[in-house]
Parts: C-alpha cells; structure tokens; sequence
C-alpha cells in the first residue's frame, strides 16, 4: 500500500501482467474498460493512498478541457493536483469535501511551512492555483461541488478593467487565470 496519492500515466499499450501486480488479475480487458470511459493514452490517472480511484477526478482528467492541454501542461497540473490531494488527505479529506480554509492552509504549506521540505515560489504557487481554479470551476459547473474553495477577489485588470481573481494569487502583478 503506498503512503501518498500518486500520479500514473496511461501508456500507449497497456498489458496486464497479473503475475507482478496480482490485484489486476481480473482486469484483462484494463485497455476496452478505459476506452468505453473516454481514458486514452497520455491521460493522467491519480491512485490514492488506498489504491483506489476517484471516479469525478478521473472524468475531469479525461473528458473536460485538461484532455486538450499540451502534454507539458497536463504533467504540470497532474502534479499540482496530486500535490493537493495528498494535502487533502492527510487532513481525512476528498478534493471535493475541501473548504477555503483548506486552500488557505495549503497556501501556507506550499509556500512557507517549515513543515514542507519542498516549498514553492510564486511562480509555480500561481501555476497551482490557476490548475485548482480550473478544476474546482469545471466541478462547480458539473454539480460536484457546490461552491469553490477558492476565493475570489476583484482587481484591476490588464486594460483597466474590473476582474475576478484568486483571493490567494498574487496582488502586484495582475490576476492569475483559473477559468476554463
């Protein structure tokens, strides 16, 4: 049983060997299952603690605008991701139970907490965040969540116009993106 969330990635040709991983033994079929549920190769698949997984999660890694991202990209937010999830856990909860002190709390975490020995800056905390933001919209608008637990703050935007950003994003130099 592994101790943290993980990041697997669905490989191109997928073989089954039951022999190394004996849970897949009844799982022969592993490649026509995760095409009937859109899962293609390239498509990031996030394992629990408790190797299972989140059927919403995997639907948002699959189906909504994340299948169309660069590879580069998907990698990037898969982490981020992965990186909140496990933060989640640790906490006895699910992405979709976390509150706004939950991203309060792994603002801290991420970037300050002597408690975390790989703290982010900024630039990658905004890159997080705007990956968060775009996974707690999608969950909004499909009815997952009721409410983000991102909270929003207006500003001013690049032409002077008023904008709704990430309460937690940065303050000098203009919002961070999180709509999908």
């Amino acid at each position: 049983m592994v101790s943290r969330w993980r990041v697997y990635w669905v490989p191109a040709q997928r073989v089954v060997e039951a022999i190394r991983v004996p849970a897949l033994g009844d799982w022969e079929d592993l490649e026509e299952r995760e095409a009937r549920a859109g899962i293609r190769p390239g498509t990031p698949i996030l394992l629990s603690p408790n190797c299972r997984i989140g059927g919403r999660l995997s639907h948002f890694l699959a189906r909504s605008f994340f299948a169309r991202l660069d590879p580069e990209t998907k990698r990037s937010y898969a982490t981020d991701y992965c990186v909140f999830v496990d933060f989640l856990w640790s906490r006895g909860k699910n992405w979709d139970e976390a509150i706004s002190g939950d991203l309060w709390d792994f603002e801290d975490w991420r970037t300050r907490s002597v408690k975390n020995p790989q703290k982010v800056g900024g630039a990658l905390w905004n890159r997080g965040l705007a990956a968060l933001g775009r996974l707690y919209l999608w969950a909004v608008k499909q009815r997952y969540v009721s409410v983000s637990p991102i909270e929003m703050r207006e500003t001013i935007g690049r032409h002077g116009q008023v904008v709704e950003a990430p309460a937690a994003g940065p303050r000098t130099r203009g919002p961070v993106a999180c709509a999908g």
